[in-house]
């Protein structure tokens, strides 16, 4: 049971992680700094690879930079 409860609680903060480096990453895609936002978009990307897999919307989104 602590296992599951464990690998729950790593699954809610990757999904944070991943929805706030997603939310960076356009942020400054929109502001126009698009060195900053390949970074994150980058970071996301790996983040969601690891994480989802390949064919995962959020790692779509990440790779469509």
């Amino acid at each position: 049971m602590k296992n599951i409860i464990n690998f729950l609680h790593l699954q809610k903060q990757c999904q944070l992680r991943t929805a706030l480096l997603l939310n960076l990453s356009q942020l400054y895609q929109r502001m126009g700094d698009l060195r900053k936002a390949k970074t994150y978009y980058n970071d996301t990307y790996a983040l969601c690879l690891e994480a989802y897999g390949e064919t995962h919307p959020r790692t779509l989104m990440a790779y469509d930079f």
